[in-house]
This record gives structure tokens, C-alpha cells and sequence, in this order.
């Protein structure tokens, strides 16, 4: 697993949601809006992210339903409910605190006495 693997494994339920948060969606049409946003930067998998939709179903943060596509056979959309709308405030604001929290360790600047103490 790659390091940026480690780091969307704990996003991705948010990323559905947003993506959702923008229209109703089937599931191959998320893993591209995903891909295109973020410049190729976040692949998502359909086998990794059916599961995470499921779960987010039973939890009552979306539902689906089937519509006509293309003449072709149904494809299942999902729709991001009232709660997932919730959901995903909670974990935007969750993410933007953990995020700021890295961010200033990263750019954190020892000071000498700092950097002698911890030899």
C-alpha cells in the first residue's frame, strides 16, 4: 500500500458524501468525479467502494434507486439523505481540525534548545 493509499483509507466515506452532496451518482460516475476533482490524485475503486456505500446505506446517510441509462440495462444511484448531509459536516469538521493539527506540526520550527534537549 502506498502512502497515499494510507492516507485516503479514512476519507473516503467523507469524499462519497461530498460527492454526493453535488448530485445523485451511480458508482462508476463517483470513482471518475473523484478522479477528475482531485487531478488524478485520488483513485477510488469500485470494489473498495461499493462496501462503504453499503454501509453508509444502512446507516441511513444515502439511499438508491434505479434508474435507465443509456438505453442500457439499470444503473443504481445513490442520494445523499438529510443525516448524510449531517454526517458530513461532522466529518468535514473533524478532517479541517485534524488537518490544521498536522499542518502546524509539520511547520513547527525547533527551537536550539529544543533540538539539544531531545538528543
Amino acid at each position: 500500500m502506498d502512502y497515499r493509499d494510507r492516507f485516503k483509507k479514512g476519507s473516503i466515506e467523507m469524499l462519497l458524501l461530498k460527492v454526493l452532496s453535488g448530485e445523485d451518482c451511480y458508482g462508476y460516475q463517483i470513482t471518475q468525479i473523484i478522479k477528475e476533482i482531485s487531478k488524478g490524485s485520488i483513485i477510488v475503486r469500485e470494489p473498495s467502494m461499493y462496501p462503504i456505500l453499503y454501509r453508509l446505506q444502512e446507516r441511513n446517510l444515502i439511499s438508491s434507486y434505479k434508474q435507465k441509462g443509456n438505453g442500457r440495462m439499470e444503473r443504481v444511484y445513490y442520494h445523499i439523505e438529510t443525516e448524510g448531509r449531517k454526517e458530513l459536516d461532522k466529518l468535514i469538521s473533524a478532517y479541517t481540525e485534524v488537518h490544521e493539527g498536522i499542518d502546524a506540526l509539520l511547520n513547527y520550527k525547533y527551537s536550539e534548545d529544543e533540538l539539544e534537549h531531545a538528543k
